[in-house]
């Protein structure tokens, strides 16, 4: 191969997403992608790219079977396709769920202790998984664990867990509490939220700031958020009016996270420095959960402290020849999914979206046209 067409390769498995360089290297045969970070992976991959050794002497390819391919460039290619949707296949949410999966271990490791454990469940054919924040380590459900046909997409539940032999997942040994009830006590509910409605009323949790309800509200940033006692007042209000207070915010301030321990909401926020896999969950599982807590007929808030940051986070995941208005084609699409959960219905179930920016970023196309142009601005 010549050199030019040798850097080009080498240049395009660079711009490529966390989550294509674990398909490529589980491709290649390269063991526990999953585990490892994205520098380890890119060094890894080129690796057994220089050394041209892809498929073994019997035309089969190393590693874990999968898609028939016969070298590297059919392989990126192949990613590339993926990645890029086409007008009578476009990109969805759906889809982007099942960017973020990863294999599941079951088998147990005997020697390692109990834990109790917590996330949002993802439903994946016979299993169910969830990836917990504070620990991150994926989570898997098996279907003859007691309590798994409760178990529905966008629940929160709580588990002891036990360790598998892959040191970066669990398996679910005992439910114990779905959406913080106890699993032997807990029914899903039946709610029909009725038409989409235009609600006239607001939320006035300050002097000088009101937010209205099943529509999206945007808020400059102009304070973090523990300068001042507006978080607090907030939640304390939508206690008061019986309103879920979900919070969604990306790599947040040390001063904020200590701020968050003494106040009451559903958090789904994560410390600066917090990798893209823990980040870009946290975005999912956000998202779902709400959506989730929408359709029991709970009335949500959600509030998005830096919506930019969001779009920074799922920029890092993705092929970067995916951009649009500057920005990957998951981050759109994620985006957007946001945006329309802000509704209001007839019989309640109503999402109201607080959409935190900072000015700064306010040059920012996609940030400018779409999602300040159709929100309230509220300050």
């Amino acid at each position: 191969m010549k050199k030019d067409q040798r850097e080009e390769k080498e240049l395009l498995i660079k711009q490529l997403g966390v989550f294509e360089l674990r398909g490529l290297a589980r491709e290649l045969g390269i063991i526990s992608p999953t585990t490892k970070k994205r520098d380890e992976l890119i060094e890894l991959i080129l690796n057994k790219f220089n050394e041209g050794n892809i498929i073994d002497s019997n035309g089969k390819r190393k590693g874990r079977p999968c898609k028939k391919l016969s070298a590297i460039d059919d392989i990126l290619n192949t990613l590339v396709n993926e990645f890029q949707n086409s007008e009578d296949n476009p990109l969805v949410f759906e889809n982007i769920l099942t960017f973020a999966q990863v294999i599941p271990n079951f088998t147990q490791n005997n020697n390692s202790e109990q834990i109790i454990s917590e996330g949002i469940v993802r439903i994946n054919n016979k299993y169910k998984q969830y990836y917990d924040i504070v620990k991150q380590v994926w989570v898997f459900i098996k279907e003859d664990i007691a309590f798994f046909d409760k178990l529905k997409n966008g629940d929160k539940v709580k588990a002891i867990v036990c360790k598998t032999e892959n040191q970066h997942q669990y398996l679910a040994v005992k439910i114990l509490k779905i959406n913080d009830i106890l699993a032997e006590e807990y029914f899903t509910k039946s709610f029909f939220k009725g038409e989409e409605i235009i609600s006239l009323n607001k939320m006035s949790y300050s002097k000088d700031k009101v937010i209205f309800e099943g529509r999206r509200n945007s808020l400059k940033i102009e304070n973090d958020i523990y300068e001042n006692d507006d978080f607090k007042n907030l939640s304390v209000y939508c206690k008061e009016n019986k309103i879920k207070l979900v919070v969604l915010g990306i790599n947040t301030s040390f001063e904020n996270q200590i701020y968050f321990k003494n106040i009451e909401f559903d958090n789904f926020t994560t410390k600066y420095g917090s990798s893209n896999e823990t980040n870009f969950n946290c975005i999912i599982d956000s998202i779902q959960y709400v959506e989730k807590l929408s359709n029991d007929g709970e009335n949500v808030l959600f509030y998005i402290l830096d919506i930019y940051e969001i779009l920074r986070v799922i920029d890092k995941c993705f092929v970067k020849e995916d951009e649009e208005d500057g920005h990957s084609k998951q981050s759109i699409v994620v985006s957007k999914k946001i945006l329309s959960l802000g509704m209001a219905y007839q019989n309640g179930g109503n999402i109201s979206l607080l959409i935190g920016y900072n000015e700064n970023d306010c040059d920012d196309k996609f940030l400018k046209q779409d999602i300040l142009k159709i929100s309230k601005k509220i300050n």
